[in-house]
């Protein structure tokens, strides 16, 4: 946690963490009041679990979030000033290519300095876990110590692996794009310079320094 409220006063007290922080909230929990604090208690990235752009698979999930409130909530991190990542998932056992499809324009939508998509595997134990096992994906039985997980296996039914391999590799392909084009990399760069100049500026000289030399090793 980057603050506390202090229960016997009235005002908020602050507790100031060495460094720059990354953090995550859900996003019910978004608000103005929320993302001032978060920010002048050295917070300058917040990322939020947005996991699919269906409504169809919001439901089954129980992602219980509109998908616009979702976007509002994202345009109201960057308007504190603190860069937002969004995170998404596919390849879930109910989901099909169509879902998948709106997840990718959903991303596009979400203007976040940070997108990232994971791929889904079966937790033991967890809700999508016993689906899996229910559409026969998965043995129940299965050997732990053996447990295949992508990409050496595929746990969405309704999409053939080839054909969801491919769609990944595409929409990885487009986030590679989208997450080191300039405009992005400064918009989520930004608060950390400042966050570094105002409690660490050595510290940002030094990091300067570092990626130059990566940079110039890199063209050697």
């Amino acid at each position: 946690m980057c603050f506390f409220f202090s229960s016997r006063r009235r005002h908020t007290r602050y507790i100031s963490v060495t460094g720059v922080q990354t953090c995550a909230l859900p996003i019910y929990l978004i608000n103005e009041p929320m993302l001032k604090l978060m920010k002048k208690a050295g917070c300058v990235q917040l990322e939020i679990g947005v996991e699919t752009g269906s409504e169809r698979m919001s439901e089954i999930i129980k992602k219980e979030v509109p998908l616009e409130t979702i976007l509002e909530s994202i345009e109201l991190i960057n308007k504190t000033g603190i860069a937002s990542g969004a995170f998404f998932m596919a390849g879930f056992p109910e989901e099909t290519e169509e879902d998948l499809l709106q997840t990718w324009e959903f991303m596009k939508r979400a203007p976040a300095t940070d997108l990232v998509l994971n791929v889904f595997d079966p937790m033991p134990g967890s809700v999508s876990f016993h689906t899996a096992v229910e559409m026969g994906l998965i043995d129940a039985e299965r050997d732990w110590t053996d447990f295949p997980l992508w990409p050496d296996a595929h746990y969405c039914q309704a999409i053939p692996k080839a054909r969801f391999d491919e769609l990944i590799q595409e929409i990885a392909e487009w986030l590679y794009g989208y997450n080191n084009s300039p405009g992005i990399i400064y918009r989520r760069l930004k608060p950390k310079i400042i966050s570094y100049l105002k409690s660490d500026p050595k510290a940002l000289v030094r990091k300067g320094f570092y990626f130059t030399k990566k940079l110039l090793d890199r063209k050697r």
